[in-house]
């Protein structure tokens, strides 16, 4: 939570030195309108990364346990 409001503290002072060289609201626009494009490329980003990434089951994982429930089948079961 501190760290929310340390990000938001300094958002605000982004907007508070913008404001030195033009209106406050236009800064406070600028500003906003910049972090949005950050939040964009960086769904952007994420999204590619999931989309690239590898299969959602793990399928070394799914033959190893074949390869188990084979060998329980192959011994007549749990012992």
């Amino acid at each position: 939570m501190l760290a929310l409001l340390g990000a938001a503290t300094l958002v605000a002072a982004a907007v508070l030195a913008v404001a030195l060289v033009m209106p406050g609201w236009l800064a406070a626009l600028l500003v906003g309108g910049a972090l949005l494009a950050v939040a964009g490329l960086t769904a952007l980003v994420g999204r590619r990364e999931v989309t690239h990434g590898g299969p959602p089951v793990p399928q070394e994982a799914i033959a190893g346990l074949r390869d188990d429930a084979q060998t329980v089948i192959r011994r007549g079961g749990p012992a």
